[in-house]
This record gives structure tokens, sequence and C-alpha cells, in this order.
């Protein structure tokens, strides 16, 4: 079973500075997955690019987005071919669950994440929302930036069973930092 998570609406001014992050600009195709109430495709729109949503719950979905702007369905199988942008606010399970599909996009395709990173990539840019200050704001640009792996190198000497607390003490301990 894929994960889920509980519908959480982005406010109009996170949604801006999200999509304003992505240089979202006319000609662009933004993708929501999970657009929740439609928010985001709703300040995409404003902005001149074209929009399209999934979403689960079609109740949550506010009446004033076209039919061929959102369908109801599972965000994993949507088709993700046009976009130029996508956005996810998404629970750092479902992020995960989605990287086999985010790595098949275009070259030059922005992705921007409200709150929780994509697992394994560094983002191209890290901020924090002005309008709401505990909402991180990450992008992400294909080709992916693989995170950068910091290498630990750890040398542990075992000494002697301690017979009160039966267990084998450390009493060495060698840490080394290898990076960049």
């Amino acid at each position: 079973m894929r994960p889920t998570i509980q519908f959480v609406p982005t406010p109009t001014a996170v949604a801006r500075e999200a999509l304003q992050l992505a240089s979202v600009r006319p000609g662009d195709v933004v993708f929501d997955l999970g657009c929740g109430n439609g928010n985001v495709l709703r300040v995409a729109k404003e902005m001149g690019a074209a929009v399209f949503g999934v979403e689960h719950n079609p109740d949550l979905v506010d009446g004033d987005l076209c039919p061929h702007e959102w369908r109801a369905g599972n965000l994993y199988d949507a088709d993700l071919s046009r976009a130029t942008v996508v956005y996810l606010y998404l629970s750092p399970e479902m992020n995960a669950a989605l990287m086999p599909k985010l790595h098949t996009l275009k070259p030059g395709t922005r992705v921007v994440t409200r709150i929780f990173e994509l697992p394994g990539l560094e983002p191209d840019v890290f901020a924090y929302s002005v309008a709401q200050p505990s909402s991180r704001l990450l992008l992400y640009k294909v080709p992916f930036k693989k995170e950068k792996v910091k290498t630990i190198k750890l040398t542990v000497g075992m000494a002697t069973h301690d017979d009160a607390l039966g267990v084998d003490l450390t009493v060495e301990s060698l840490l080394m930092y290898h990076g960049d």
C-alpha cells in the first residue's frame, strides 16, 4: 500500500512564494500532486501557467477550477510528461514513493516542495517562506543533484567483558571525517 496524507491547505501567499521560487512564467505547465482545494493551481494560473492537479478526494477541489485542469485519481499514476514545474506538499514517505516517477522528468523541469525534502537529492535552492516562516521551500531542478554523502570511518577496539553489566566495553573509538 502506498502512503497517503491528510489535507492541509497551502496558503495563497506561500503558494505564490513557492511558484516564484520555481520561476513560474507563461508557457509553463504546473502540476500539483495532491492538489487539495486547488489553491496552488489558481496562483499558477494567475502567473500565466497552464495547470493540472491530481486529487484523490474530489470533494476538496473548489468549483472554480475547470474540469480539464484537474482530475480525481491517484497521484502516483499521474502522467508528468508535460510538466515543467511540479509542486509537492506531501509527507516524506509519499515523496520517497514518488521518486521513480520524478526521475523520469525531462531536463529543465523544476520541482518545488513545501517543508519536506526529496530523499537522496540536494535542493538547488532552500528558503523559508516569508508569509509562513515555519514553511521550508525547496527547489530541485532536473537533472537532480545527488545529496552529498559524508563518509565516516569508525574504528572500535573491544577490551574486556564487564561481568557486573554483562556487556563488552568499548575502550577505544576513533572517528574520522572524510569529506569535501
